[in-house]
């Protein structure tokens, strides 16, 4: 009897060193290599929703023990030097490039030519292309018809909306336009979409508003709408309500002493995370694209506790 209680209790510490040994020497994300990678940005100064796309790119790196480096896309960039870029960065032995492209078809062409030799994925931006590569981005369409439903409610139908387009290179920006246009038009709001580029930009939005009475502008990017504020504020054009994307501390502030109504934005710092935790999980683009969390601010919830973090993050 005691013979076999003790081959049992051989027989059960043999198995549990057998699954130790398992454990041991079983590959995990912490005994592997670290993954090397290199994010594409734009070259965006005082946008404060890049430093939170990119916030959550290094949070992910330290939770998937990635190498990540950063590198910035410049304006005046052609193609051809940017992929350039791209190839001297695979050569140095990086696995996976993030990047945020201009919607060029030409460049997708040229990605698509060394996809097998790296993982690529985009982030905030894509590319028009029968096989698109993977993307992490909100859904912008929807928040542009957000922002576009806050100015529909107090916009009489004879008065003009003044759209200040900059650039729809990229397709977030693009989608914003959507979604703004076809709530306008949805309901019978007449708007003008002026160009506004280069240099001495506040005196062209200033030409543009003495023009027309326009009683709404709505801007794109952050830099746009704190020109806009200051041409307002500098011309007394307090009837003008004005509306904009993309958080910066100047825009918030402009919210906060009545300049600017109301501006549409996105968790940047979950859209930064998920482009790097896609490389490792299995990724559900059209799901992800949904839950991430976006928000129309204005002065009566600048403060609430529920958009603090988002708006003021100290620690995410």
């Amino acid at each position: 009897m005691k013979r076999k209680h003790k081959e049992n209790i051989f027989l059960l510490f043999s198995l549990l060193m057998f699954i130790a040994s398992l454990l041991f020497y079983a590959p995990s994300e912490k005994n592997r290599d670290p993954v090397k990678a290199t994010a594409f940005l734009p070259d965006y100064v005082e946008n404060f929703e890049y430093t939170m796309l990119k916030q959550g790119m290094e949070q992910a790196a330290i939770d998937y023990d990635v190498e990540l480096t950063f590198r910035t896309i410049r304006e005046e960039e052609t193609i051809t030097e940017f992929f350039r870029t791209v190839q001297k960065e695979i050569e140095s032995q990086t696995e996976v490039v993030i990047i945020q492209p201009k919607n060029k078809k030409v460049l997708g062409e040229k990605l698509k030519k060394i996809k097998n030799n790296v993982s690529i994925y985009f982030v905030n931006s894509a590319i028009d292309m029968e096989e698109p590569f993977p993307l992490v981005a909100t859904d912008y369409v929807k928040l542009g018809e957000r922002l576009a439903s806050r100015i529909v409610e107090r916009q009489f139908k004879k008065e003009k909306i003044l759209i200040l387009k900059e650039n729809f290179d990229y397709t977030d920006t693009f989608d914003y336009y959507q979604g703004i246009t076809s709530q306008l038009e949805s309901a019978s709001i007449p708007y003008d979409v002026k160009e506004v580029r280069g240099e001495k930009r506040e005196e062209q939005i200033k030409q543009l508003l003495d023009k027309k009475g326009y009683t709404s502008v709505i801007t794109f990017t952050s830099a746009m709408l704190e020109n806009t504020a200051k041409v307002k504020n500098e011309e007394n054009k307090s009837n003008i309500r004005l509306f904009g994307f993309q958080k910066s501390r100047a825009g918030l502030a402009l919210i906060d002493d009545g300049s600017v109504e109301a501006i549409g934005i996105s968790n940047q710092f979950a859209v930064g995370y998920q482009s790097i935790q896609q490389n490792f999980t299995e990724y559900d683009e059209s799901q992800n694209i949904s839950e991430i969390q976006q928000i129309i601010v204005d002065q009566k919830n600048l403060f609430s506790e529920e958009n603090q973090k988002l708006l003021f993050p100290i620690v995410q």
